[in-house]
């Protein structure tokens, strides 16, 4: 079992249980990137900053994140961006 706190296992309640592997860290960074999408209009981030958080926070890669035999490439969407 995993040393966590309250809000923590609150949290895991949410969460499909396959997932329940995934780091703590990593869940909570996509907890949060979701809340910030389901902002109101003039505080909700940027697709440009909802994918430099997935990037950062997530640590996950262009690469993995859209592979490039994936129809829709997160590649193509950052050259949107940029």
């Amino acid at each position: 079992t995993r040393d966590i706190s309250p809000s923590q296992e609150k949290m895991l309640d949410f969460i499909d249980p396959s997932m329940h592997d995934v780091p703590i860290p990593e869940l909570a960074a996509a907890r949060e990137i979701v809340r910030l999408c389901l902002r109101s209009e003039p505080h909700r981030p940027t697709m440009a900053d909802i994918v430099e958080l997935v990037l950062k926070d997530l640590k996950i890669t262009i690469e993995a994140a859209a592979p490039l035999t994936s129809p829709v490439t997160l590649r193509g969407l950052l050259e949107l961006l940029v």
